[in-house]
């Protein structure tokens, strides 16, 4: 895990490498306690150990390698995780669902040359993707898993989770304002330093990285979340296969949208209502969310094949478009 601390005038910031991606935590108002740092880097691993698909020995790779149809303890936090991702994939009606990683490893979007999969395969694989071969019993906190072969994989809500974490960390430090990103995933803890207001630019779909769609402008403790199939993709066949797939049929969505940015108050919720949204549309998002935190806030921008940009109703006068919306 690559380490880099900065400190300016105004800011003080911890830079990682982690979880596969980039992580920064920057804090505005305080210096970092003693001993702060260290704290974030081990939450961050803490968290890795857990989630971490690609690796054999984290507590969900684990899980996935012991007997299928037999009870199984779990730590309390992981056990906590994979109710929210269970219920998510109920009230998504399998839009989002943890078990699909039979799935992501039969595409292999980070193989050097990735192809698609025969679709004889991908039916059956399917037959081992469902969040109802799931079942987990709340008073004992055991998980079991209905067939031999199913492969969890918490990757659109494991960076959610891990910012959520790092942001509950610095709030008990006492830090005023800071912003956590990780991997994109960001959570903007107590208010901005320009105006007590913070400025997130919302990429803009299959353009060069840094080119913005428009910003939001947002008041205190927000997460943002955003996915899109220009992140990870291969073209075969004169088209374009995107790593964000449907559970529904074992293939990536096609829904005609290029990118989508959710916001809300819940940074794993956050990042699972992103995929959500990409994946499933609007009213999905909606009846997932209700369902998950009911009365919670929830806005996003979805911007669709056609170069259609549609702003929810929660963000009207909050996100400002570089052009004409």
């Amino acid at each position: 895990m690559k380490r880099v601390e900065v400190t300016a005038a105004d800011s003080q910031r911890l830079r990682l490498l982690a979880m596969n991606t980039f992580c920064e935590i920057v804090l505005y108002g305080r210096e970092a306690p003693a001993g702060l740092w260290d704290e974030a880097v081990d939450t961050v691993e803490r968290v890795r150990e857990l989630l971490d698909a690609y690796d054999p020995r984290s507590q969900l790779s684990v899980l996935c390698r012991l007997p299928a149809g037999e009870p199984h303890g779990v730590s309390a936090e992981l056990f906590a995780i994979l109710e929210v991702l269970h219920a998510a994939g109920e009230a998504s009606g399998g839009v989002f669902d943890i078990t699909t990683g039979a799935l992501s490893g039969l595409w292999d979007f980070t193989a050097e040359e990735p192809h698609r999969p025969d679709p004889r395969r991908i039916a059956q694989v399917r037959e081992r993707v469902g969040w109802g071969l799931m079942a987990l019993d709340p008073v004992r906190k055991t998980v079991t898993l209905a067939r031999e072969g199913i492969r969890l994989d918490a990757g659109a809500a494991g960076k959610g989770y891990a910012a959520g974490e790092l942001a509950a960390l610095l709030r008990r430090a006492g830090i005023p304002s800071a912003s956590v990103n990780l991997g994109g995933n960001l959570y903007l803890l107590g208010p901005g330093p320009r105006d007590g207001a913070w400025a997130v630019g919302v990429q803009q779909p299959w353009a060069p990285r840094g080119t913005v769609l428009g910003t939001l402008r947002l008041e205190r403790d927000w997460s943002v979340s955003s996915s899109g199939g220009y992140d990870r993709y291969f073209v075969e066949d004169q088209k374009v296969w995107h790593h964000l797939l449907d559970p529904r049929t074992g293939c990536p969505a096609e829904r005609g949208v290029l990118g989508c940015t959710v916001v809300c108050r819940d940074a794993l919720l956050c990042d699972i209502l992103s995929t959500v949204l990409f994946v499933g549309g609007e009213d999905c998002l909606r009846r997932t969310a209700e369902a998950l935190r009911p009365g919670m806030e929830v806005g996003y921008v979805l911007t669709q094949s056609d170069g259609t940009v549609w702003i929810s109703s929660e963000l009207e006068g909050i996100f400002r478009p570089m052009q004409p919306v």
